[in-house]
C-alpha cells in the first residue's frame, strides 16, 4: 500500500470513527482487498480467508469509534484481522497458534516472482503486527500493575 492510500486510510477511519458514514466506502475499498490477501496468506485457502476477512472487516466497522487516531488504521486493522484468524484457528480445533508455526503455502510452479515477494511481504507484515500486538499488551499489563 502507497502513502498516499494509507494516509486516506487513517483519514477515512478517523472520519469513521467521528460518525461520518461516508467514510465507510473509503474504508472499505481500501481494507477489503488487503484483508483478504493478508489473510489468504495466513490461511492458504481462498474461500476461508475471504470468510475471515469479512468477519474481522465488520469487526473494524463495529470498532471504528474506539479508533485511536494516534495509532495506523492499517496495523490496528490487521491486528483486528490476526486476531479473527487465530479465534477461527481455535474454533476449528488447530493447535498452532503461534504464528512462527505457521507454514506459508508451497510456491506454484507458474507464481510470478512478484507474487511471491508479495507473499512474502504480507508474511512480514503479519509477523511485525504480531510482535506489535505482544508488546501493546505486555505494555498494558505492566501498566495495569
Amino acid at each position: 500500500m502507497d502513502d498516499a492510500t494509507r494516509s486516506l486510510l487513517n483519514r477515512s477511519m478517523a472520519a469513521l470513527a467521528d460518525g461520518e458514514r461516508v467514510a465507510f466506502d473509503s474504508v472499505y475499498r481500501i481494507l477489503w482487498p488487503v484483508l483478504v490477501r493478508f489473510v489468504t496468506v495466513l490461511s492458504t485457502d481462498r474461500m476461508i480467508a475471504e470468510d475471515i476477512a469479512q468477519r474481522a472487516l465488520l469487526r473494524i466497522l463495529g470498532r471504528a469509534s474506539t479508533f485511536d487516531r494516534t495509532q495506523d488504521a492499517l496495523a490496528w486493522s490487521m491486528t483486528i484481522a490476526v486476531n479473527e484468524y487465530r479465534s477461527n484457528r481455535r474454533k476449528f480445533g488447530n493447535r498452532a497458534t503461534d504464528p512462527r508455526e505457521w507454514a506459508l503455502p508451497e510456491p506454484i510452479d507458474d507464481e510470478t516472482p512478484e507474487a511471491i515477494a508479495l507473499r512474502d511481504n504480507l508474511r512480514d507484515a503479519a509477523r511485525a503486527v504480531i510482535d506489535l500486538s505482544k508488546t501493546n499488551c505486555r505494555m498494558v499489563s505492566s501498566a495495569k500493575r
